[in-house]
């Protein structure tokens, strides 16, 4: 893990920061996506360091408070939409990709692209990109109705974990009455042109 990490950085450094900025259930699910990166990146033939990394150090923005998201975004000159201002949690995925270089020195385009469409997706999800997708959603102390299937789908097709995770996302969130964000949709779609499908391949759903 540390030749993607700047200088005077250490796994055992980053935990430290983790543990501080985001608390300790922050800390927690950040090992645990960690964790879950691993063994995914294990089974499709990633690199696992570089996927233990990201998923590591994913939320590294996660407790900035919505003006600072607004503010950090702007600095970086990340495109701020309605759907933004209204959510600006959602920027903690674009800012924390940011963060990543500022902050622990990783400019890794796959560990920033990654960190960047952990939260809304796009329509263009690269393998490492789903990993850190899907790790996030089921890492060990997500306690949700439904995650267990998915967590089976991980170990099977991650395409169908992927779709199911993103799917399960966008209902919770049209469910509680936000607006959803078109990378969500763009990300569903994609999969669907792909001709992908839950519940045609898998029987499920």
């Amino acid at each position: 893990m540390e030749q993607w990490l700047g200088e005077g950085w250490t796994r055992t450094k980053i935990k430290e920061w983790l543990k501080g900025k985001l608390g300790y259930k922050g800390y927690l699910h950040s090992l645990g996506t960690a964790y879950s990166c691993r063994l995914l990146a294990q089974r499709y033939g990633l690199d696992p360091d570089k996927a233990e990394l990201a998923g590591m150090i994913h939320d590294c923005a996660k407790s900035a408070g919505k003006g600072v998201l607004l503010k950090l975004a702007g600095d970086f000159g990340i495109l701020i939409g309605e759907i933004e201002e209204k959510s600006p949690d959602l920027l903690h995925a674009p800012v924390g990709a940011k963060l990543a270089g500022e902050i622990f020195g990783v400019f890794d385009p796959a560990v920033t692209r990654a960190i960047a469409t952990h939260t809304t997706g796009s329509a263009r999800m690269g393998l490492f990109d789903k990993v850190v997708y899907v790790a996030d959603y089921i890492e060990p102390t997500r306690i949700f109705p439904g995650v267990e299937e998915i967590r089976f789908l991980a170990g099977v097709d991650l395409d169908q974990a992927f779709l199911a995770a993103l799917e399960n996302t966008i209902k919770y969130v049209v469910g509680r009455g936000l607006p959803l964000h078109p990378a969500s949709v763009a990300a569903r779609n994609a999969l669907l042109f792909q001709g992908i499908s839950r519940r045609n391949r898998s029987g499920l759903g």
